[in-house]
């Protein structure tokens, strides 16, 4: 009974014994995690130790260990933790959590952006319009002289005028062809003409006649056609070029049709 009774305090300190071997075991691991880089475990470890003892140096430590591995933030958060739980610290105690805040909070502030030097975004350039060319004077270098662009009205213009230069171009190669017949029922005139001569026939006579009618008839369609497609043609050239004017006057004269132009500036 004696010895039983002996027995029992020295397996209560051995186990307290073991209980604070290992506790220094898992100080030294979490030092050793927090210099190495691995904070999260250093931290995870002393978090394990403050609840079992509910020692507030845990806590502290916990600070240390974020504040060496510049995780500014969660270091703050644990001083405050730890100035808040420590009511019974010294003077001493609170100032050197405060200063480890100071300091967290002076490296936090220069790792930080600023957003005064941020770059700023250049502006997306829009689709680009109509070229401009400039030209420098060497009176004022800052002066230039822009070539206006041609405008909508002016395009108009110089679609309609080619145009009308197609138009000209067809009804004076029209005119051309009818004049062209013309001449044919002229030259049959004529050959009728000389074998009425010489036959005395009236049906050649006729058949003369005939032909020479038409034939005055083809050349005044074809001089017509062919003037009025030279016409709309030389139209259609004005109307391309903006700063040119062209004016026609018809005139006539017995067996005779003509245009006189005149070009403006």
């Amino acid at each position: 009974m004696f010895g039983l009774a002996f027995m029992v305090p020295l397996r209560s300190e051995g186990a307290s014994s073991r209980k604070a071997e290992d506790q220094r075991a898992r100080e030294k691991a979490a030092k050793k995690a927090c210099a190495v880089g691995d904070f999260r475990k250093g931290v995870e470890l002393l978090a394990e130790l403050y609840v079992e003892t509910d020692n507030v140096t845990h806590v502290y430590n916990q600070g240390r260990c974020y504040e060496q591995n510049h995780q500014w933030v969660s270091a703050i958060d644990r001083f405050r933790e730890y100035l808040r739980k420590n009511t019974n610290g010294t003077p001493a105690e609170k100032s050197d959590a405060e200063k480890h805040i100071a300091d967290c909070e002076a490296f936090r502030q220069q790792e930080e952006p600023n957003p005064a030097l941020a770059p700023t975004a250049l502006p997306i350039p829009g689709p680009p319009g109509p070229p401009v060319a400039s030209v420098a004077t060497t009176a004022a270098p800052e002066t230039t002289i822009a070539r206006r662009s041609p405008s909508p009205a002016s395009e108009g213009s110089a679609s309609q005028g080619s145009g009308l230069r197609v138009t000209g171009i067809v009804l004076a190669s029209a005119g051309i062809v009818v004049a062209g017949l013309g001449l044919g029922f002229n030259l049959h005139a004529n050959s009728l003409a000389d074998d009425f001569n010489r036959t005395q026939t009236s049906t050649d006579r006729s058949s003369s006649s005939t032909f020479k009618t038409a034939s005055i008839v083809c050349y005044g369609a074809g001089a017509g056609a062919t003037a009025a497609g030279v016409l709309l043609y030389l139209i259609g050239r004005s109307a391309a070029t903006s700063d040119t004017q062209l004016s026609f006057l018809p005139m006539f004269a017995p067996r005779a049709f003509a245009l006189a132009m005149h070009k403006g500036f």
